[in-house]
């Protein structure tokens, strides 16, 4: 959709936007996939740092 009121006449007239070069996409793409990579990045950790803290103890010791 955002390109249709990006690029298409009508839906520019509508929205009032002009056409983004590509280095402006670009930008955006990697404005917007960032909070995926970061999002994921903390899943990820927070996977590690509790899988870590659920693994019992076999060592035999106690306490």
């Amino acid at each position: 959709m955002q390109i249709v009121a990006v690029h298409w006449g009508p839906a520019q007239a509508i929205f009032d936007t002009v056409d983004l070069q590509p280095d402006d996409w670009l930008l955006a793409i990697g404005v917007a996939s960032s909070v995926l990579l970061l999002d994921e990045g903390r899943k990820f950790l927070t996977g590690l740092v509790t899988s870590k803290q659920m693994i019992p103890d076999t060592s035999g010791k106690s306490g």
